[in-house]
């Protein structure tokens, strides 16, 4: 099993909207391909104030479309 372990700087004190986290998601998952079976981002990637259900679907909506 291989595991992609995220960390993510940003030099702005300007927190990135989930848009901007979803972008980069889709660019981290390009990258890394089919090199590895797991990509673990860090806590708290996207916010959001809903239920986890809500942002669940979305993110997996957006990863299904990027086939």
């Amino acid at each position: 099993l291989k595991i992609a372990t995220v960390i993510i700087e940003s030099p702005e004190i300007k927190q990135p909207t989930n848009k901007e986290r979803q972008t980069l998601l889709g660019n981290i998952i390009e990258k890394v391909g089919e090199s590895a079976d797991v990509i673990l981002l860090p806590a708290g990637f996207f916010k959001e104030r809903r239920k986890p259900d809500y942002l669940y679907s979305k993110v997996e909506t957006f990863i299904v479309d990027m086939e």
